[in-house]
């Protein structure tokens, strides 16, 4: 089974149940709590802006409140309420840009409750991981700002290991995006301006680890 980003999500889960897997590799697969990657997520694609300590600690200061709000409010309505008006600045707007805000916090709301991003924020891919025993190939772009390779790499071979996996690969290939695309910084809007599909790279190291495992 092969598995990119949440793709990968779905692929832990079914190797960790299926007796058959003769290897998984995960792609740009979250390797951390799912809250941990969103908060990751969102400091690496603001320090494209900004390396501003302060700045950055309250941009992961109001990340973890959404979340909070999120997973302490099981119904939607209500953490709909409380979601919006914590995106919105408390400082008077003028009513056209204080509109537009307010319909922006309105549908970050609506896509942080949805069962999709609910399901995400309870994922806990250390704990999958452990009950795996096929051998695993574990693949991050070091420019992906959506699944930071550092973090995510070293939690899944952490895991797999501590469950007793003895064929366990990880590799972080350089210059690389979410989408294994060779990429000047990493940022989503990049994506659709770049020629290349696949990186040759990362389409080698998949190949050979594979070819290795199924002769």
């Amino acid at each position: 089974m092969v598995g990119h980003s949440e793709g990968g999500t779905a692929a832990i889960i079914a190797a960790s149940k299926a007796q058959a897997s003769n290897f998984l590799v995960l792609l740009a697969t979250p390797g951390v709590l799912g809250p941990e990657v969103i908060v990751r997520q969102t400091l690496d694609i603001s320090r494209l802006k900004t390396n501003d300590p302060k700045i950055l600690a309250g941009v992961e200061q109001r990340q973890r409140a959404l979340l909070n709000i999120v997973q302490q409010i099981s119904d939607n309505k209500h953490a709909r309420a409380r979601l919006i008006p914590a995106m919105i600045p408390p400082i008077p707007l003028p009513p056209e840009q204080a509109a537009q805000m307010q319909k922006l916090a309105e549908n970050k709301a609506d896509m942080m409750t949805t069962p999709a991003y609910r399901y995400m924020l309870e994922d806990n891919p250390p704990k999958n991981l452990r009950t795996i025993k096929c051998p695993v190939l574990a693949l991050n772009g070091s420019k992906d700002l959506l699944v930071a390779a550092e973090p995510n790499l070293k939690s899944i071979e952490k895991a797999l290991k501590t469950g007793g996996n003895r064929d366990v690969t990880v590799r972080e290939l350089s210059g690389l995006n979410h989408l294994f695309q060779t990429a000047p910084t990493g940022a989503v809007t990049e994506y659709e301006g770049l020629t290349e599909t696949f990186s040759p790279t990362a389409l080698q190291a998949l190949g050979d680890w594979i070819v290795q495992r199924t002769k």
